[in-house]
């Protein structure tokens, strides 16, 4: 399966902060205890990296809204493994150079 960007197109808006950029509910926080789980430091702001989780759906809705449907999804992350992005990390995205 191919990752699709999850990055918002909002019409009339010129500028939106990161966490503006993306829809509600795909920031994640881990605490200690899941940095031991998943036997991972802390990253550097800024530093990309990969997760791979198993989720399971809790919730599906289909709202009619005039405009068309909406359909929303919920999931509980059960599993996840997270890991280096070998790729560019954000700094490197935004200002160029090699950062890693």
């Amino acid at each position: 399966m191919v990752m699709a960007s999850m990055k918002m197109k909002p019409e009339g808006m010129d500028e939106m902060k990161l966490e503006e950029e993306y829809g509600y509910g795909l920031h994640i926080k881990l605490e200690d205890e899941q940095f031991t789980a998943l036997g991972i430091e802390l990253p550097e702001v800024g530093s990309t990296v990969k997760i791979n989780a198993v989720a399971i759906v809790t919730k599906t809705e289909i709202e009619n809204e005039g405009e068309g449907e909406e359909k929303k999804l919920c999931l509980q992350i059960t599993e996840m493994e997270v890991m280096p992005n070998k790729e560019k990390d954000m700094a490197s995205i935004m200002f160029g150079g090699d950062y890693d």
